[in-house]
């Protein structure tokens, strides 16, 4: 055989010993290990995925605002439980819990304001009058039946003695307004003439101060240094053409 064409072909103990010698490196060789561990590591070591941006805090939200706190939470600016004798937080920290001293309402009672159901029924009477005349509605109906349940009061009142001044002024007041609705009744000329009568009676005999009345300013005496008043503004500030018209009036006369 020709020796150009012999090919070396290796012995069966030097194929064993090739295919050791270029195999895979040992490092290649070695298991994969699967165990979470691992994993944990793998995860750890590499590049951290993106965190999720935290929500920002809603300013106002917070809790309700107290002013029974204690001094501690007050001054740490920090919600007070408020139990008594001691807070939750100076209780865990240990701390004197000193609430501000509770300051009680008067325990002083208003009096409550006297009640006339015959000067009620007068005011409404009187309004209902007026709404009758000056107002499409008719309520001339009401109107009587209020001003009869007035004069029934108002007379039952009058046969008792008034204790306070107020008594005397709610009794005033009602003969006044029954007084000015006669005056807006369809021929209601003698009702006008008797509540005048009344009028008159109940300001001389009940209202025997005036000053403490609170209707001091219906006297003759008050009535009278109101027309001074104002007559003497009137002097002060006088127009000669209105002087001189008043003169050629009282001429005509």
């Amino acid at each position: 055989m020709d020796n150009s064409m012999a090919v070396w072909l290796p012995a069966p103990d030097e194929i064993s010993t090739y295919s050791t010698a270029s195999s895979t490196p040992n490092s290649m060789l070695q298991p994969f290990d699967v165990s979470s561990n691992s994993l944990t590591n793998d995860m750890t070591t590499g590049a951290s995925p993106q965190e999720a941006p935290r929500r920002r805090p809603v300013p106002g939200r917070g809790f309700r605002k107290t002013r029974r706190g204690c001094f501690n939470c007050k001054r740490r600016r920090v919600k007070c439980s408020e139990h008594r004798p001691e807070c939750l937080g100076c209780r865990r920290m240990s701390l004197d819990c000193v609430y501000p001293a509770c300051v009680l309402p008067d325990p002083r009672t208003i009096p409550s304001a006297p009640t006339y159901e015959f000067l009620a029924s007068s005011i409404l009477a009187l309004a209902a009058q007026h709404l009758t005349v000056f107002n499409k509605a008719d309520y001339s109906v009401q109107a009587l039946g209020l001003r009869i349940s007035a004069i029934k009061g108002l007379n039952d009142a009058l046969s008792q003695p008034c204790r306070t001044a107020a008594d005397a002024d709610a009794r005033y007041a009602a003969i006044i307004g029954l007084t000015f609705q006669s005056s807006y009744m369809p021929d209601g000329l003698m009702e006008f003439v008797a509540m005048m009568r009344g009028w008159m009676v109940i300001s001389t005999t009940l209202v025997t101060d005036p000053r403490a009345s609170m209707f001091r300013q219906f006297t003759r005496e008050s009535y009278v240094e109101s027309i001074q008043e104002h007559v003497k503004e009137q002097y002060k500030s006088r127009d000669d053409t209105v002087v001189e018209g008043f003169l050629a009036s009282l001429r005509i006369l």
